[in-house]
């Protein structure tokens, strides 16, 4: 499945707030598998070129990821969103803790499964992840068990 239909699966089923935004995807070599920023009014999600063989799921997983961050973004006013992007630049701890706090929403609506998938992967090909990149595979396992599959 390509990807835009992936993602609009993943925004109809477990985004829906999101729903009617538009998103643009960019494949390219980046230093993260997948990271978001806000063009004018659009979205972009950037997928990194390692990606394109992932099986579907683990894209889920990735899409899951950022979809998360940008619905947990825009609870916040401009004010205090700025202020967090800044705090997320500058500060490591914040970072931490956003980043674990993001897996948690995605694992919340559904998508632990995916995250789990997106981390194996990983794994298997000589990436490592830290705290600075979410939740630990441990933890992704603990909560996702918690949630009944």
């Amino acid at each position: 499945m390509p990807p835009d239909a992936i993602l609009r699966t993943l925004l109809r089923r477990g985004f829906p707030e999101l729903a009617g935004r538009e998103f643009e995807i960019r494949f390219g070599n980046f230093d993260d598998w997948m990271w978001y920023d806000i063009s004018g009014s659009v979205f972009v999600i950037g997928v990194d070129n390692s990606l394109r063989p992932a099986p579907r799921r683990v894209v889920e997983g990735g899409f899951a990821h950022e979809l998360a961050h940008i619905a947990r973004d825009l609870r916040m006013g401009p004010w205090q969103r700025t202020l967090a992007y800044e705090r997320y630049r500058r500060s490591c701890a914040y970072r931490i803790r956003d980043e674990a706090q993001t897996d948690r929403e995605a694992i919340r609506r559904g998508y632990g499964r995916q995250l789990l998938a997106l981390m194996l992967w990983g794994r298997a090909r000589g990436y490592t992840s830290g705290r600075e990149h979410g939740l630990l595979l441990h933890q992704v396992i603990r909560l996702v068990k918690r949630a009944g599959g």
